[in-house]
């Protein structure tokens, strides 16, 4: 009997300690699609690549972050990608710590189509806020509002 309880009692505490990473929290990566071209504008189909983010403290900036991802484009030449999920390669600082609230960052793309270590760039530009997270900015502003009103 002792035994049974025992089990019973560590199963909760199991259950427990599941419930504390539970699928709810709050996810901190953000997803990339793009459809990969040559320098004639010919999609990449079906192409194996090596993409390579960063995250940059304003146009042109410095690094704070850089990841890559092995890859493989649609029929289609599409792929796509968490950022902030992918083999951390370099920057001054992991993906976690990035100060999102303090300025504008702006995300660097760039490609190596052969696998040689030689990247190409892609693009960049600025990482934009969807209305979500802007209402969540706000919500959050007013909760402490409240907090300092009692």
């Amino acid at each position: 009997m002792k035994k049974l309880f025992t089990l019973i009692i560590a199963s909760i505490y199991t259950s427990i300690l599941i419930a504390q990473t539970s699928p709810l929290d709050p996810v901190c990566t953000f997803n990339y699609q793009a459809v990969a071209r040559d320098a004639g504008d010919n999609v990449l189909a079906n192409t194996n690549m090596t993409v390579r983010f960063t995250i940059l403290d304003g146009p042109g900036a410095n690094e704070l972050y850089i990841e890559e991802h092995q890859t493989t484009t649609s029929s289609l030449g599409l792929f796509t990608l968490e950022v902030g999920a992918g083999n951390r390669v370099g920057g001054s600082i992991i993906f976690d710590a990035i100060p999102w609230v303090i300025r504008k960052h702006f995300l660097k793309v760039e490609l190596d189509l052969d696998g040689t270590g030689t990247f190409i760039l892609a693009g960049e530009a600025p990482i934009l806020a969807v209305p979500i997270a802007i209402q969540a900015k706000i919500a959050s502003t007013s909760v402490t509002t409240l907090d300092t009103i009692k």
